[in-house]
């Protein structure tokens, strides 16, 4: 009877070579080859093909390393811009801390005694590693207290004798550094007169400015600290001027 192609020791070898299994299946169904053959054809035969299944370890790495390869300037630019924002981040926190302690303070004008004042300011102090200078109110001199966390930048609390002579508060400013700082005070014997709010800048033609309340006087602080900001990014750390606040202003906005 004559041989179909599938049966043949020619397509066998050829099947074992392009699909080892069906090779396989078709050397060990027609009996080809004796059986020490048949077995080493087997066992080899089986080795090499799952090896190429397998995946290979070294192509895994190549490919875990490629896909995980970070450009040198791409590890730069993260860090400065880490370090940039922890800085921003610490300095804003720092600034946000002393003004939340001027605003605080606004609300006690006219009620606020200097010792109970002290005392709270003095806490305060410690708590947030600033320097505190108190003046103790006498007949020659008003009661004051500073709280700084720079020597430009600090809180001052002032203080002037109520209708029963208790040093009260009267005065509080927050000074963000020489040039810039806000306040709000009543000197009027008695307190009888409304609380006035005030901005200082002294790249103003007119330094000082009456605002209508804190609101305002934070409106003011913020577009300082824009304008130095976006300054900041296009001038390479010159330092805003008159001249070139509105260029800052419309960067920053943009």
């Amino acid at each position: 009877m004559k041989e179909k192609f599938y049966q043949r020791t020619w397509f066998v070898i050829l099947m074992l070579v392009l699909i080892f299994p069906v090779g396989l299946i078709l050397m060990w169904h027609n009996k080809k080859f004796n059986m020490p053959v048949r077995v080493a054809i087997t066992i080899l035969g089986a080795f090499i093909w799952l090896s190429t299944l397998l995946p290979n370890k070294s192509t895994e790495e190549n490919i875990i390393n490629e896909n995980t390869t970070v450009e040198p300037t791409t590890i730069a630019s993260t860090v400065a811009t880490t370090e940039t924002s922890n800085l921003n981040t610490e300095t804003a926190e720092s600034t946000d801390a002393l003004l939340s302690f001027y605003l605080d303070y606004v609300n006690n004008i006219n009620s606020a005694p200097f010792d109970i004042v002290q005392n709270t300011a003095q806490a305060y102090a410690d708590a947030n590693n600033y320097t505190i200078e108190v003046t103790q109110p006498s007949d020659e001199k008003l009661g004051t207290i500073k709280v700084a966390k720079t020597n430009d930048n600090y809180v001052y609390l002032g203080f002037y004798p109520n209708n029963n002579n208790i040093e009260t508060l009267s005065t509080v400013e927050y000074n963000l550094n020489p040039n810039v700082s806000i306040s709000a005070s009543n000197n009027s014997n008695f307190y009888i007169s409304d609380i006035e709010y005030s901005t200082r800048n002294t790249e103003r033609t007119e330094p000082k400015e009456k605002v209508s309340d804190t609101n305002q006087q934070i409106e003011f602080l913020n577009n300082i600290n824009a304008v130095n900001i976006c300054y900041i990014k296009i001038s390479n750390h010159k330092k805003c001027t008159s001249k070139n606040q509105g260029k800052c202003i419309f960067v920053l906005l943009y």
